[in-house]
């Protein structure tokens, strides 16, 4: 998820900057309210992890993630910030409605007495997905990017959440424990 939604964010904070030469303000602005909306999904997507299983939120989080990257591929000069706030609002739901889930499915995948360590490394794996996505965009924009240097940032952004998308569909629905040998889950997954 990080590889793309925090260099989405830096890509739509330089496009905004420099092709379209808003100011530092309105970018803050459009991309904290932008990222809102993952409070909520964490929210929501936490609870349908809990009835529905870790699978079921974290691939349609992954699907809406996707839905909301896959208009900036056609963003333009005259695009208005606030459209494309509306669209990392999307997407940002999507992320925030997967987390809980995808994040559940990591730490449970270890046995209970390494949870502490499954949670670490799942939040370190997550920050460094997102600081070499970071990197790379930076390096790909360059100093001068132009309109198809974005676009071609954007592509490969809608390329890697659906890739995200594909592997969120190898989630374990439910987590096996000790007394669930027997491999049953619970209705629903």
């Amino acid at each position: 998820m990080n590889v793309t939604f925090f260099p989405i964010a830096l890509a739509l904070a330089v496009f905004m900057e420099d092709f379209q030469d808003h100011s530092a303000t309105l970018i803050g602005v459009v991309l904290t309210v932008g990222s809102t909306s993952t409070i909520l999904g964490s929210l929501v997507g936490g609870r349908l992890a809990d009835r529905l299983g870790r699978r079921t939120p974290a691939v349609i989080g992954r699907c809406i993630a996707v839905l909301g990257t896959i208009p900036l591929l056609t963003m333009d000069q005259a695009t208005s910030p606030f459209v494309l706030g509306f669209w990392l609002l999307i997407m940002s739901l999507g992320s925030g409605l997967s987390l809980a889930a995808v994040q559940s499915a990591a730490v449970e995948s270890a046995p209970r007495r390494y949870s502490g360590m499954a949670t670490g490394v799942f939040a370190t794996s997550a920050n460094l997905g997102g600081i070499i996505g970071i990197a790379l965009t930076s390096v790909f924009l360059g100093e001068e990017p132009g309109l198809d240097a974005f676009r071609t940032a954007f592509i490969l952004y809608v390329i890697m959440s659906i890739l995200g998308t594909i592997i969120s569909t190898r989630v374990e629905a439910w987590p096996v424990s000790s007394e669930d040998e027997s491999g049953s889950r619970p209705a629903g997954g």
